[in-house]
């Protein structure tokens, strides 16, 4: 049996006011349904500045305060008195933590770089020593809370139904369903965004015959010769590098039996039942830092690879095994 610690932080400051608020709550017990619990698992509480706006926003701080073996479906923490570092807050003192699930691979307990976080909560838990005067003590009360991410602020959340998903699993395995009503003298490639961003031909992930019906498995990585900057959105996040594959439909003009540059693009693939809306097919990079867990949890990003819908906004992940691809007015690139 492992020995699990709460990790202290730094300092503790002294409470002010708590402004009429007569709920206190200085001990209490947290419950984390686990999603395929094992004993390489390792549920965290990582501290984080306390923010008023969105999950998006948070800020960590450099060591986690408690970690959990998650060894079992139900994971129980009892939340002590408290007494590590608090942040001044609209009058009031707090500290956020947010509870993420890593894959403890050397089984020595602590987090290493290349052991993968799998999880990142977006409803989290709060300390407050005192709540101040203002618009926290108007949804908080002093000592430990609940925390649910709204678009008007942070609302109260269940202490007892935290669930923690491995949504951050890599993906290592994906197919494409397509579509298409005529096919004669056309092929299908999933072809690497590089060829249109750097001029130059790189080697399709996949390139065959169409047919009727279509399904595409993709290899477990993409080639290095795939990966580039950006990624689906055209975004960039430390020092990641990415896949990003376009399915499309051409003629092979020249009849060389694959594409190149002198082939006629007929049609992008789009999502079926909108012909507009545009598809891609991403690769990003398995996060070992919560940092990187966090920005992958906060912007709806899959680890490995992943198909993502063009939407007004942004670009999101869709469930792959939901949708089928078909040929549409979605743009070429």
């Amino acid at each position: 049996m492992k020995a699990w610690t709460l990790l202290p932080l730094l300092t503790a400051c002294h409470p002010d006011s708590n402004c009429g608020v007569d709920e206190e709550n200085p001990e209490a017990t947290a419950v984390f349904q686990v999603e395929a619990p094992n004993e390489s698992l390792v549920l965290e509480l990582l501290p984080a500045l306390p923010v008023w706006g969105t999950f998006d926003n948070l800020v960590f701080l450099d060591e986690p305060w408690a970690r959990i073996e998650a060894s079992q479906a139900e994971v129980q923490v009892e939340l002590g008195a408290y007494d590590g570092l608090l942040a001044e807050i609209d009058g009031g003192r707090a500290m956020f933590f947010v509870p993420a699930l890593f894959e403890d691979r050397d089984g020595d307990g602590l987090h290493s770089t290349e052991e993968p976080y799998l999880g990142v909560s977006t409803e989290i838990i709060a300390y407050f020593e005192s709540v101040g005067c203002g618009v926290w003590s108007e949804v908080f009360h002093p000592g430990w809370n609940g925390v649910e991410f709204l678009p008007g602020g942070p609302g109260t959340w269940d202490l007892l139904s935290f669930e923690i998903t491995q949504q951050l699993g890599l993906v290592e395995q994906l197919s494409l369903q397509l579509e298409m009503p005529e096919t004669e003298g056309l092929r299908v490639a999933l072809a690497p965004e590089r060829i249109w961003l750097d001029e130059h031909l790189v080697e399709p992930l996949w390139d065959g015959l169409a047919t009727t019906d279509l399904t595409i498995s993709l290899p477990p990585t993409p080639p290095d010769e795939h990966l580039q900057a950006y990624d689906v959105a055209g975004d960039r996040f430390l020092d990641w590098f990415y896949a990003v594959e376009l399915p499309l439909l051409y003629t092979d003009s020249d009849g060389s039996g694959g594409l190149d540059l002198d082939d006629s693009l007929e049609s992008a693939f789009c999502l079926a039942g909108s012909a507009d809306q545009a598809v891609r097919i991403g690769h990003y990079p398995e996060p070992d830092l919560l940092i990187e867990a966090h920005y992958l949890t906060a912007t709806s990003r899959q680890p490995g690879w992943g198909i993502y819908v063009e939407t007004d906004d942004d670009w999101e992940w869709v469930d792959p095994d939901l949708i089928t691809l078909v040929p549409g007015g979605c743009p070429l690139p």
